[in-house]
């Protein structure tokens, strides 16, 4: 709240980033493959900087997630029923910054307007993933935006942050759950979601 609220003079309050987050509050998901995503932050490419989006195919938009009862994992149930029948795909669009002073590199919530542009799609193949040693395995994984080629790095003063952050998030998590702070190989992971997906 005080990052919102600074103060007593309502002049003084961040009325743009409170009106961000009240979109994002009272935003509603269905499914997280009926969802766009938006990388928010920026990123490194060649000498200059992107952001990106994953937009969801039509074909992700299901009639059936409506009627999924609300229950703690309704999420989790959505992409259950959409992956036991057919793949989910996504279009990955990036976007360049073409003016650093209107599309700044430290301030997240201003939005760059310069046009997304289509450069790959993301496939998720039909699938099944609720065995108990598929959800032990995705226990301990960890996410980090910092895992990236250096050509791509994160940036940005959000971005510095993350990358000590989430590597302390990861180890107490490890911790936490007695297991070794490891990255899973190709194998360990096709051995437990056995997808035909590997080069022949």
């Amino acid at each position: 709240i005080k990052f919102f609220i600074t103060g007593l003079n309502p002049f003084k309050w961040r009325w743009r980033e409170i009106q961000i987050g009240l979109r994002i509050r009272l935003s509603k998901i269905r499914s997280p493959l009926e969802s766009q995503y938006w990388s928010t932050t920026p990123y490194k490419y060649g000498s200059g900087a992107i952001k990106f989006s994953l937009k969801p195919s039509p074909d992700n938009i299901s009639t059936s997630s409506k009627s999924i009862p609300k229950t703690e994992n309704y999420l989790r149930d959505a992409i259950r029923e959409h992956l036991n029948n057919k793949e989910a795909c996504f279009d990955f669009l990036i976007q360049f910054q073409t003016d650093a002073d209107k599309m700044p590199i430290e301030d997240p919530t201003i939005d760059w307007k310069s046009p997304y542009q289509k450069v790959a799609t993301l496939k998720i193949p039909a699938q099944t993933f609720e065995s108990p040693e598929q959800i032990k395995f995705c226990e301990n994984l960890s996410y980090t935006p910092w895992h990236s080629l250096p050509e791509h790095r994160p940036l940005g003063g959000i971005n510095r942050p993350r990358k000590q952050v989430y590597e302390l998030i990861s180890r107490l998590r490890n911790q936490l759950n007695n297991v070794p702070h490891k990255e899973p190989t190709t194998e360990e992971f096709f051995s437990i979601f056995p997808l035909d997906v590997l080069p022949k």
